[in-house]
């Protein structure tokens, strides 16, 4: 017991605190305010000052205040984005190539298994959807409202099992293709062979469904690069900046989509 209380009272070494500014101003011999006017490059500085401030820097460690200089500086480097033109993205862009691969195999028209009537992402996709089918002269069927869940993309499938006629299907998201799915083979409907399906996102799941699922691959690596850049321009360009060409979604056709048997 002696040698655990022994061991617990033993005095810790002092955790040792991150060099602040005033730190650096004392080992570099000058001012605080000479510190900061070096760390953000003002021109009222002597070269041999400089070099010390920025040797007491580097031995130090120092890191300087994000938050701190942002207020001096009035330029936080912190960007906030808001959007409401999804098509700059991509997704409503891409209807036109799930709806035309679809009506391309042979479809008449394309049924479709949107997200919440409340999402932009939803309504986007919908209005693509039905321009699409417009543009060529098929029928337009009424969208069946879901909620992004397989449990929603299920009820969907029961209903559309149901309904006579249905030869391909478009889900506004792969999460509910998957529920279409398990409803399409609990009434004996065969995916391709009988109805096709075609999801969008292509989660990880996607090429590993039963059948492997048709859908659309996006690249939101490339969209923040753009979007970043773009950002990047508009705060240091005095004038107009060209806005970068939308990055266009990949169609990744599976064994989910085929042509529709012949009558």
């Amino acid at each position: 017991m002696s040698g655990l209380a022994s061991e617990s009272s033993a005095p810790r070494p002092p955790q040792q605190r991150p060099a602040v500014m005033t730190d650096v101003a004392k080992l570099a011999g000058v001012s605080h305010q000479t510190v900061s006017r070096v760390l953000n490059a003002s021109p009222q500085v002597r070269p041999e000052t400089r070099e010390k401030v920025l040797r007491a820097v580097a031995e130090l460690g120092y890191r300087p205040n994000a938050m701190a200089r942002g207020l001096v500086s009035r330029r936080s480097k912190v960007l906030g984005v808001v959007t409401f033109d999804t098509c700059l993205y991509g997704p409503a862009c891409m209807m036109l190539g799930i709806e035309q691969h679809l009506l391309d195999l042979g479809h008449a028209t394309v049924w479709h298994v949107s997200g919440p009537s409340d999402s932009l992402e939803s309504r986007d996709r919908i209005d693509g959807w039905r321009r699409t089918l417009t543009a060529a002269g098929a029928t337009v069927p009424p969208p069946i409202g879901g909620d992004w869940s397989a449990r929603s993309g299920y009820e969907a499938g029961l209903m559309l099992a149901a309904q006579p006629g249905v030869t391909a299907v478009f889900t506004s998201n792969d999460q509910m293709a998957l529920g279409l799915l398990r409803a399409f083979a609990e009434r004996g409907i065969r995916v391709p062979e009988d109805v096709s399906v075609v999801g969008f996102d292509d989660i990880p799941e996607a090429a590993y469904l039963s059948p492997p699922l048709t859908t659309v691959r996006q690249d939101f690596d490339e969209v923040g690069r753009r979007s970043m850049g773009l950002l990047l321009q508009l705060l240091e360009a005095e004038g107009e900046v060209p806005a970068p060409p939308p990055v266009v979604p990949t169609l990744v056709v599976r064994e989910s989509s085929a042509a529709p048997r012949p009558v």
